[in-house]
């Protein structure tokens, strides 16, 4: 039995048929774990199990999209700060005052650059039997494994 999970969750054995076998694990985010047996998927998060047949999937995407919000938030604070260095309204401003206009300057660049390199990549499983797709995020490298994964049991 190479290569086979042997820890598995209590509630979901109850749920394995005859000579189905967990051969992968996988943690995502939002406390959601995969479950990679022989004949399907199981997603369990929280107290919920979701069970996807391999042959019920008809498209899997690997969806990638930037974080418009975080850019949008990083660029806001960042050109605050420029306004506070400008001093549009003539306030006289001092020292400290231009320290905390470049941290935020400093900061909303920070942010905007975040929001660039670090996307957020998320796993969609068209269902059927499901109006909406089953989309799955995490980081890239189980994302990937999932998608290969997948793939191989539907050939």
């Amino acid at each position: 039995m190479d290569g086979v999970l042997l820890d598995i969750p209590p509630r979901l054995s109850n749920y394995l048929t005859k000579d189905e076998i967990i051969e992968q694990h996988f943690r995502l985010t939002e406390g959601r774990h995969v479950y990679a047996t022989t004949k399907r998927l199981f997603v369990l998060k929280g107290s919920s199990i979701h069970d996807i047949d391999y042959q019920h999937i008809s498209c899997i995407q690997m969806l990638v999209s930037r974080e418009w919000p975080i850019i949008i938030i990083g660029l806001v604070i960042a050109i605050a700060g420029f306004f506070i260095v400008l001093d549009p309204i003539g306030l006289g401003l001092e020292l400290p005052h231009y320290l905390g206009a470049g941290f935020a300057i400093l900061l909303g660049l920070v942010i905007v650059l975040a929001g660039i390199f670090l996307p957020y990549r998320c796993l969609s499983l068209s269902v059927v039997g499901l109006t909406k797709p089953y989309n799955l995020s995490g980081n890239q490298i189980d994302l990937d494994n999932i998608f290969r994964f997948v793939r191989e049991k539907r050939v």
